[in-house]
């Protein structure tokens, strides 16, 4: 019969084939985003050695080859080298007058301090000794027969400032700090004339700097144990030097 077509629905439970379906792309994405996925993981896994080491957890505590090269080449930097330039004759001459110059001046300081505090020694001793020695005749030449009355007091009052002038030049001690300048003055006269000595001569560039070494060695040594004096006695032998000698 034409015109006629006939249509059987078959079932999966009456002919157990699978009902064919429409085609999807779902499938097709989930396998391409689990290839990406894959990848991914293996590209991690290649990189993590080098993660791992570039870790500050992981990195070892010993110091760099970049750092320890850096370190290194900084205290190089700080240390002079062994060919360093030394000064020349000329830089050498100019020092040593300067030297002569301060040996000059600690020598007038030291020399006038002592000066000074020898005539104290002697003008504050030698006032002591007067007062004492009227309060002494006063006391036995009979005082009986004056009025009591200034002349006790007197007599007194000298007799505390007898007291008073003993007890200060020995407490002051001017007698062994006029010595202790006097010995300083000394040693740095005996300083500045080898430097002087030094300065004169023609000796070689090495032989003048041992000179040299050695004398400011002894120079630090007088300082160190010599007395001090006061600031206004160094300007004062300050411009007591010649001036041709001021540098």
């Amino acid at each position: 019969m034409t015109g006629y077509r006939r249509t059987t629905a078959i079932t999966p439970a009456t002919s157990g084939a699978t009902v064919p379906h429409p085609p999807c792309t779902s499938g097709a994405q989930d396998r391409k985003a689990s290839t990406l996925l894959t990848s991914a993981v293996l590209a991690a896994y290649e990189l993590l050695p080098e993660l791992e080491h570039r870790s500050p957890e992981r990195a070892p505590l010993g110091l760099s080859a970049d750092y320890s090269q850096a370190v290194n080449s900084s205290a190089s930097a700080t240390q002079p080298p062994q060919n360093a330039p030394t000064a020349s004759r000329d830089e050498l001459d100019f020092r040593l007058r300067q030297w002569i110059n301060g040996l000059h001046i600690e020598h007038i300081a030291h020399s006038r301090a002592a000066a000074a505090l020898h005539r104290r020694h002697w003008g504050l001793g030698v006032t002591a000794t007067i007062v004492a020695a009227g309060v002494g005749t006063s006391a036995f030449a009979g005082l009986q027969d004056t009025p009591r009355g200034w002349a006790l007091w007197l007599v007194s009052a000298a007799s505390i400032g007898t007291a008073a002038l003993t007890a200060l030049v020995a407490f002051m001690d001017y007698s062994a700090r006029s010595a202790r300048h006097t010995a300083s003055a000394l040693q740095f006269g005996s300083l500045r004339r080898r430097a002087e000595l030094l300065s004169a001569s023609a000796k070689p560039h090495s032989e003048l700097l041992v000179a040299m070494s050695e004398i400011n060695k002894s120079w630090e040594q007088v300082a160190e144990s010599s007395p001090q004096y006061p600031p206004r006695l160094h300007e004062w032998a300050r411009a007591k030097v010649p001036r041709a000698q001021r540098t």
